[in-house]
């Protein structure tokens, strides 16, 4: 099976075949295709992103609290500062670990989700490849950076 063309992004891979185009995430878990003959237009949607999961920062906020606690025990100036430090670190590191298996998993809200979009979501395009076909569009995220050749995959439908 011979690619045409092979485009490739932070998250993942779109593979321009013969037949059809694919684009599969990077870690390998998703994996989209449809017919070269099916496809439409192509959509962009300015939306933000993140670089990492929610846990991600979770637990990366909660290592800085504990880091810094560990610091403040071990040394005795401006102990009062990195305790309150270290303590919002914590804080905000637990909300997020807590409020995304909670609200975000069990509810469905999305509120850490939100907060993180907030804070530490960067520009991006929501990618949208139109199925004239009826069946699924292709759907995938860039960021800001990546959306260079993106218009061109219309060019890539095949005609009968």
């Amino acid at each position: 099976m011979s690619i045409n063309k092979i485009y490739t992004f932070k998250n993942g891979m779109l593979n321009i075949y013969p037949k059809f185009i694919e684009y599969k995430t990077k870690n390998g878990k998703s994996k989209q295709s449809m017919s070269r003959f099916n496809i439409g237009g192509v959509n962009k949607e300015y939306v933000r992103i993140l670089e990492r999961q929610v846990m991600q920062y979770g637990f990366l906020f909660s290592a800085i609290g504990i880091g810094l606690l560990i610091f403040s025990i071990s040394t005795s100036e401006n102990e009062t500062v990195l305790t309150y430090l270290s303590a919002g670190s914590l804080f905000i590191g637990l909300f997020l670990v807590v409020g995304f298996l909670f609200f975000d998993g069990l509810l469905g809200i999305k509120l850490t989700t939100e907060v993180c979009l907030l804070l530490f979501g960067i520009k991006g395009y929501k990618i949208s490849i139109q199925n004239d076909g009826g069946g699924d569009h292709i759907e995938f995220f860039l960021f800001e950076k990546e959306i260079f050749d993106i218009e061109e995959i219309a060019n890539y439908k095949l005609v009968h």
